[in-house]
Formats: C-alpha cells, structure tokens, sequence
C-alpha cells in the first residue's frame, strides 16, 4: 500500500519553496532532485534577511534554511510567526556541529524537521512529507473560509427565496427556522425538537428518499438536491412538490436541508423581526471555531461598551463605523480569539481552555479591562469603558434562542475581581526615615498640583492602569517573560509613572504607587501561572521606594509567600540605571535583601551614560534593558555596526542577559537579531495589553 504522504497529487501543481542558503550548488541540489522525481518546482534562492523580509509577503509551501551571511534560523522562524503564513514550515538543512541529542531542542524552537542532504532519499522523502504537511494545512484554512463563504450565502440565499431551513443530526431534527416551522404546522421550535426526520416530510417515494438520505449522511452530497411529493397535510396546503436540498452543517455529524417555498404564506404569522433574526446565525462563528479548535471548556464573554460620549456625537456616519470596528479590534487584541459585533456597543468572544481551572483563570486575565480605556482612533484619544459577563457553554450552540439566552446570561453575570491573599495587605502610613520634601510651588503648579491629585485619587479608586509585553527570548528558556507599565489616563492621554519627575516633589505618593503596583502585578501574576507556572514579571518602579520606603522587603516576602515560587524568581525588580548610580550607597543594602527573598533586580535606560559601565561589575544586578535610543540605530548601516562594538564591549566586561525594546515593526525586529542581546521587546512580537497572554498561543 502506497504512502498517502507521498501522493502523486503534489505533482500537479508548482511546488513553491523558498530557500536560504549562501550556496548555489546546494540550491541546485534540491530544485534537480524535485524536477527528476516529476516535481514542479518554483523556488527562490536568498541568504539576506531583507530579502526573506519582502518574500514573506508571498504565500510559499516550505522554507528550507541552509546558511545565511546575516540571518539566523531562530530570527528566521520568529519573523515566519509573525507573518501572514504563520504556520509556514521551516527544515532546517545540515546544521553545523549538529548532535542528534539536540533535535529536541531544535523542535521546540519551532523547526518543523532536520534533513541531511548527503542522504538524497531520505531528504527527498522528508520534504515530501512537509509538503504534504503543508498543502493540508493550506486545503483546511482555504476550506474553512469557503464554508464561511457559503454559510452566509445559505443564509441569504434561504431569506431572499423564503426557504425552510433545519438541521438534521442522526435523522432527528435540533433547529429549524420559522420558514420550515410554518410549512409544516408547527408554531415553537420546542415542537420539533427530537423528531424524526421521516415523520416531518413524510415522503411518498419512502425507500427512495432513505436511500438518498443515506449518502446524505455519509457525506456524499452529489445528488442532495431533489423532488419529492409529502403525505404532510400542512406540507401539502403549500404545494404538491417539495424542492429539497441537502447541504453540509458546522454541527457534528449533522446536515442542513432547506426547503423552497416560493408561497410567501409560508411565513404565517411571523413578523420581519422574527424572520430576520434566525438566519443571520452570528453564532456559527463561535461553532466552527469550537469544531475546528475544540477545547473541553468554553465561555461567551459579553462586552457591552458603555461609554458613549459627546466626542463620538461629534464623527459622521463613516467615521463612526470605524470607531466601531476599532473598538471591535481593540476587544479581539485582549481576547485572543474570536469576536463577532452584534450591536454598535455589544460584542460577543470566546474563551476556550482545557479544565474550569484554566478557564476561569482567563476570565479572571480580563479583569483589568473593566477600567476605563484609551483608544487611539482617527489620530485622537477615546475613553472607552466596558461592562463584561460571561456565560459557560455545553457543545456547539444550537439556536438563535440558546445564543440570546448565553447573552443574557452574561449580562446578568459580570465578571468580577476575584479576592487573593494579596488584597490582604494593607499599608499603614508612610513609614520612612526621611520626611518627604515638601510640594514645591512654581510656574507649573496648576497642572502639578492637578496631576498629583489625580494620582492620589487614582490610588483610592483603583483606576491604575498595569500593561503587559512580552519578550522574545532568543534562548527559548523563558517564554513567559513580561515587562510591566504602568500609568493613567490624564486629560485624555496616557501619562507613564515611571520616571515621572512629579513625584520627586511628593515621595509618600511616589512609594504608595510603587507598593500598588507591585501587590496589583502579583495578583495578575498569581492567576496568570495557573495558565503559565514559569511566568515571570519584570515589574518598573521607581528609585523611592528604594530609599523611602522601609517596608519594601517585607512586602516582596509576602507577596513571595502569596506566589510560593521564589526558586524561578518570578519578580524582577527593575529600576533606572542612573537612580541606582546616584543613589549606589543607600540603595546596595536593600537591593542584597531584596534578592535575598528571591527577587531579581533590573535596570533601564541602560547603555546611554557613561557611567553606566559601572554596573556591570556588580553582583546584584541580573538584566539590563538598554534605553529606547540605541533601537534607532537598528534603521542604519553604520549605527548598527556602532550598536553591535558598544553591546559587545559590554559583553566583555561581563557575560549579562540584556533586553532591546522599542522594536515595532518587522525591520527593527529583524535587525535586532545582529545584537548580541537576550531578549527582544517591542509592538512587533507583543503589544502592550492590560492583562496577561501568551501571544505565541495562536
């Protein structure tokens, strides 16, 4: 029995390969093999990164990675991730220094396979598979958008020829629209539930139809379309011939049949209202997604935009259509999957996880959007403000009725912030053995004074705002890595509080944000491993809380004892490099008892001051996240050679673990990848989002 990988089908159409190698024999190599097996063959030779960059726009088969002059495989996989073929296999040719105790490694990086071209057959065989691999994934997705396609075309189609339309599952009717209700006598959904096909339609030719019915459901769908004459009296007052169709279902196991009924009488009763609403199956969305990536626990969760405010009164019909479809991608950024619009300021997602534990843990992830939100739509800010729910979902979603009832369930179920042992610390009064300074007056006071108010009332009512990115690790050890922001909405822009020289003239405010911000993080953290027990948070803060605050070791210890994982150092402490420099001799004794407790300790803006060569001497240390600055001199030649001499002389003074940010777009990302960094961060790989997820999770 032939091998069904190694069809002869793959013959039929060009196969399209891109390559990456500095060698135009090994090129050859495999183009000549293909062509003499009966392969057509387009492929195109590169070994540059911006090459791979523009050809990523094209759809391919499979990439092969030989060797490249300024391209690794690893920064070949992430940009392929992040491209519009994220799936896109990559096998990797002849690695050098290759032992076969690393081909785990090698997988869990993302390569699809490792081949030896010294071995022409078993390669040949290999890259057959992946093609077969890769066409199916390719028939599957292109399958799914022509059931997409025609299910809306059904759908219109049944409402534009008054057709009766039913679902079928093991012969017993599950759904049926009013059309087909009306044709044949029945006045609820309910009545038709759980009854025979056969008893409905009644057929004359009964052995005929059972026999059709029969490749109906063993998905042979050739001859679905037919005649039959009913022995249904209601069926019979419509007219003497059924025209029937038979069509596939999202269900499981289930067909669609529909019924023309060009008597418009067929709608008895019915209002447009009622009609109108059941064909239009918005839910569809959510079940095919469910059959397509099932998981064993679903959820609905309802957002209900409730801030419409007179900045929106202001946009014409055009403008406010797109402000709608921003706040819809806006919603689909933070759910991570499916979001249908029902109404201008109601949208439907799916939460999909393995148990209940894992499920309520992504619930509980959402929490934070419960704040009110900044929109950047048409070059200006919008404050945008949500009320969520969500109601549990038992198998696919059988009717217009069970999805306005999962709706209503979810309005009636907010999600709510869940109580940890965190919301158990309390702060008793600024505890320092300095007295904070006092509020300096000056040209500038209106708007300080303003703004240290609005934090302190910020504080009291919990509308902080946390945002979380996560980093690209080249070593592939830590995934789940996440740089915590923090800031607030102030006269509608986002105000950042790191660095915020304001708080210089108000220390007691600057280290209550601190402790908040780290208990607040923790909490996100608490539920987040759950999902991801090695995640860790490199949490900003500033240099106050340092020196001011006699607490801080305490409050670290408890929250250690909240997260009870210290081994893996899930928190990062990070601070500004310069505050550390200024400030070395009171802050040294505090960071040695922070790491103590199994914390470990960041600086930012790094790389920018002279002075910061200083710190890589010292042991208490353990990342340095170089200053947004030196990410501009990924865009040119000479700047990047300059970046490459600075980061290595770094690299000899001491062996650290450093992170670029800023890296936006899939150039800076791409270049990037030349620095002699760990960690990659930037809009690119994540955005920033005000909760926790796994943006590698697709």
């Amino acid at each position: 029995m032939r091998n069904a990988f190694l069809s002869n089908k793959l013959k039929q159409i060009k196969t399209r390969l891109l390559i990456i190698d500095d060698n135009q024999i090994r090129y050859n190599q495999i183009v000549d093999l293909l062509t003499s097996k009966g392969h057509q063959v387009d492929a195109f030779l590169l070994d540059d990164i911006k090459s791979f960059e523009k050809q990523l726009h094209t759809h391919w088969d499979v990439v092969l990675f030989g060797r490249a002059y300024d391209l690794k495989f690893e920064q070949a996989l992430a940009l392929i991730h992040a491209s519009n073929q994220p799936q896109l296999p990559l096998l990797l040719l002849n690695p050098e220094n290759y032992q076969p105790s690393q081909y785990l490694n090698y997988i869990n990086k993302g390569v699809y396979d490792l081949f030896n071209l010294d071995y022409p057959d078993r390669f040949y065989i290999g890259l057959v598979r992946t093609l077969s691999y890769s066409r199916s994934l390719q028939a599957q997705q292109h399958l799914l958008k022509e059931l997409e396609i025609a299910e809306t075309h059904i759908q219109t189609h049944a409402n534009d020829t008054h057709k009766a339309v039913a679902v079928i599952q093991e012969g017993i009717h599950i759904k049926a629209n009013p059309e087909y209700l009306a044709l044949f006598g029945f006045k609820k959904e309910e009545e038709i539930f759980g009854l025979p096909l056969l008893d409905v339609l009644q057929p004359e030719q009964l052995q005929d139809f059972k026999q059709r019915f029969k490749r109906i459901t063993q998905r042979n769908f050739d001859q679905a379309r037919f005649e039959i004459k009913s022995l249904n009296t209601n069926a019979q007052s419509k007219g003497s011939v059924l025209r029937i169709e038979f069509l596939p279902d999202n269900a499981q196991d289930a067909v669609q049949i529909s019924i023309e009924t060009d008597n418009p009488q067929a709608n008895s009763g019915k209002t447009g209202t009622e009609t109108g609403s059941s064909p239009t199956r918005l839910y569809e969305q959510f079940n095919r997604k469910m059959l397509n990536e099932p998981a064993n626990k679903n959820a609905v969760v309802i957002f209900l935009l409730t801030d419409f405010h007179e900045q929106i009164a202001k946009l014409n019909q055009v403008q406010t259509s797109e402000y709608i479809k921003a706040v819809q991608g806006f919603i689909q950024e933070h759910a991570h999957n499916t979001v249908i619009k029902m109404t201008p300021a109601l949208f439907i997602g799916l939460c999909q996880a393995a148990n209940e534990d894992l499920l309520h843990s992504k619930l509980q992830g959402l929490t934070p959007l419960l704040k009110p939100q900044l929109l950047e739509f048409n070059s200006e800010n919008y404050s945008v403000q949500f009320t969520i729910g969500y109601s549990e979902i038992e198998g696919a979603i059988q009717s217009q009725e069970q999805f306005d009832f999962l709706i209503t369930q979810g309005l009636s179920h907010p999600l709510q912030h869940e109580k940890t042992k965190a919301n158990e610390i309390k702060f008793s009064g600024f505890d320092s053995e300095e007295a904070p300074p006092a509020l300096m007056l000056g040209a500038q006071l209106d708007r300080e004074h303003m703004l240290l108010t609005e934090l302190h009332r910020a504080i009291e009512q919990n509308t902080i705002h946390l945002k979380y990115q996560q980093l690209y690790d080249k070593q592939d050890t830590e995934p789940y890595i996440y740089e915590v922001t923090s800031g607030v909405i102030f006269d509608k822009q986002w105000l950042a509080l790191e660095d915020l020289t304001e708080l210089n003239n108000d220390v007691e405010l600057a280290v209550k944000l601190d402790r908040w911000i780290l208990v607040e993080a923790s909490k996100q953290l608490y539920n987040f491993i759950t999902q991801y027990p090695n995640s860790k948070l490199i949490i900003n803060l500033n240099i106050h809380i340092l020196l001011h605050d006699k607490q801080i070791v305490n409050l670290v210890e408890k929250l250690f004892s909240i997260i009870r994982n210290t081994q893996n150092h899930p928190l990062i402490l990070q601070f500004s490099a310069l505050d550390i420099i200024k400030h070395v001799e009171q802050v040294t004794p505090v960071l040695q008892q922070l790491r103590i407790q199994g914390a470990l300790i960041s600086v930012r803006h790094f790389g920018v001051y002279d002075q910061c060569m200083s710190l890589l001497s010292r042991d208490d240390i353990d990342l340095y996240r170089l200053d947004s600055k030196l990410t501009d001199s990924l865009n040119d030649d000479k700047e990047l050679t300059e970046l490459q001499l600075q980061v290595q002389k770094y690299k000899e003074v001491a062996e650290v673990d450093m992170i670029l940010p800023m890296l936006n777009n899939m150039n800076s990302f791409a270049n990037a990848w030349n620095i002699d960094v760990r960690y990659l961060q930037g809009d690119y790989f994540q955005k920033k989002l005000d909760h926790l997820i796994d943006g590698q999770d697709h």
